[in-house]
């Protein structure tokens, strides 16, 4: 999983879009953020192979590491 370097920045963004957009109005701006949110979920289920989506839709949340084999 990527590291904290990319999804605090990613948190960030999204936080002050979503509170820009409840203060200025811009519902186009929640659009926007819901289609590049689905963009980005499926780009990083393709990064990793799948691996990621098929462990999520079976609930499995737990990091694979040597101890657990």
């Amino acid at each position: 999983m990527p590291s904290a370097r990319l999804w605090v920045p990613a948190a960030v963004i999204l936080v002050a879009t979503i509170a820009i957009g409840l203060t200025s109005g811009w519902g186009g701006a929640f659009v926007f953020l819901f289609l590049a949110t689905i963009a980005a979920v499926l780009a990083f289920a393709v990064t990793v192979g799948g691996d990621w989506t098929r462990d999520v839709s079976r609930g499995r949340f737990r990091h694979r590491n040597k101890r657990d084999r």
